[in-house]
């Protein structure tokens, strides 16, 4: 810890802020980790070589960091010179003025913030107007024309115009307000920020343009409704329109969270909607698949049956073939040779083989018409509904049933 303060003080010597002329000044916080020593050594380091060359926003980001870090208020300092330096007196000031609430009074560099203050007050009131923003509790964090510039209470000037102020604090609803300037004196703006777990919001929108909204039997706008702060509870929210139905809804405001509500209008001469339909329990789709799959299984029994026909027949007149050639060039032939006999047990074996696969083939093919048959006929005899006259079949195929068009139900 001593390594770290010694280097400290020679960083301050470096970067003395005494005259606000020269490079920022760091003072070491206590107890910090050697993580946190050995990356401060660090930034000290980098914040002093950027800021003698002049690269003062980059000097900024690495001051808020070693804020961070040390929680040195000579910081807030360094980073409203380098704000100086780069031509903007309003971040500069504000900077200043963070230092001045948040160092002590015995602070070696105060007396030199403080005229330094005064010399950017008296500059920037003779071209602008000087606006203190104050708020309930105090801490928020304030945003104009959605540029960060402080924390409440903080001082900010402002060309005349419109601006947007937005104040942000966790756990309180946010403000946003838009403001006129003109030339005058100063201005100051105190606002009370409510807590956000009383309030919560509600967002309706509509498929019809400017729809009356009414929460409570009270109007409270047209559609689109954006972002409508309310008391956490229940409410009866109403939407209608010239030639539409009212919709009617109850709504849940919760704490802290927004809530939106999509409301579908319908006109109120909307035709009914013809659906056909079918009654219950009607199997006529099912026996008609039924007959036509039995159809179609038996007349591939058929081909089957006649197939394997085909092949028993074929194998038959092959073994006949077989048998007559035997007989003519057998084996126990009394003028045959030893390469003849060998010839004919050969040709014997290959038309064995030729006449038990043709045989074989057409023994199976009738087992598959056999399965066949018997599965068409109980396909076919299972579609009842199929085999019904004509007209019947029609009448209930274009049966219609009408069913009214109705909003549905939004969800929340």
């Amino acid at each position: 810890m001593k390594r770290l303060l010694r280097f400290a003080l020679i960083c301050a010597c470096a970067f003395a802020f005494a005259s606000l002329h020269g490079a920022p000044s760091v003072v070491a916080r206590p107890k910090l980790s050697r993580a946190d020593q050995r990356k401060a050594k660090r930034l000290v380091r980098q914040m002093g070589r950027l800021f003698a060359q002049k690269r003062y926003r980059e000097v900024i980001v690495i001051a808020r960091q070693l804020h961070g870090l040390l929680e040195d208020p000579q910081l807030l300092a360094n980073i409203g010179l380098c704000y100086e330096r780069l031509g903007d007196d309003a971040q500069a000031l504000a900077h200043y003025q963070q230092f001045l609430r948040t160092a002590p009074r015995g602070h070696k560099t105060r007396s030199n913030v403080e005229n330094q203050v005064a010399k950017l007050k008296q500059k920037l009131r003779a071209k602008k107007r000087e606006v203190n923003i104050l708020s309930q509790p105090t801490g928020a964090r304030v945003s104009v024309d959605s540029r960060f510039v402080g924390l409440t209470p903080t001082v900010v000037y402002l060309d005349p115009g419109r601006h947007v102020i937005e104040l942000a604090m966790k756990g309180r609803e946010t403000l946003r307000r838009e403001i006129l300037i003109v030339n005058g004196p100063a201005l100051t703006l105190d606002y009370p920020l409510p807590k956000s777990e009383e309030t919560g919001w509600l967002t309706v929108t509509s498929n019809v343009p400017s729809a009356e909204i009414f929460l409570d039997n009270e109007l409270i706008g047209k559609t689109p409704l954006r972002r409508k702060a309310l008391k956490r509870g229940r409410y009866q929210v109403k939407v209608n329109a010239p030639g539409y139905r009212e919709l009617q809804e109850r709504v849940t405001i919760e704490s802290g969270r927004s809530t939106v509500l999509r409301a579908n209008l319908v006109k109120v001469d909307a035709p009914h909607v013809v659906t056909p339909s079918r009654p219950r329990g009607d199997r006529s789709e099912l026996g008609r698949r039924l007959w036509l799959a039995g159809w179609i299984t038996f007349g591939v029994s058929i081909a089957a049956l006649a197939s394997g026909t085909a092949l028993y027949f074929v194998g038959r007149k092959n073994a006949v073939d077989l048998n007559r050639e035997l007989s003519r060039y057998g084996t126990d032939h009394p003028e045959a040779t030893q390469e003849e006999a060998e010839a004919v047990l050969n040709f014997k074996s290959r038309w064995d083989r030729r006449v038990k696969r043709n045989l074989y083939a057409g023994y199976a093919l009738w087992g598959i018409t056999g399965v066949g048959l018997v599965a068409s006929i109980v396909m076919l005899s299972l579609a009842p509904q199929y085999r019904r006259k004509r007209a019947e079949r029609l009448s209930r195929r274009f049966e219609w049933q009408l069913t009214p068009t109705f909003a549905p139900r939004e969800s929340r």
